[in-house]
């Protein structure tokens, strides 16, 4: 249970970063 709640945290992570990374694209 632990290796997929990290799992999961990692995916989201990683959802958050892409997120952010288009919002600054379209800023600049």
């Amino acid at each position: 249970m632990k290796e997929c709640r990290r799992d999961y945290t990692g995916f989201e992570a990683q959802m958050i970063q892409h997120m952010i990374d288009h919002c600054l694209g379209k800023l600049v």
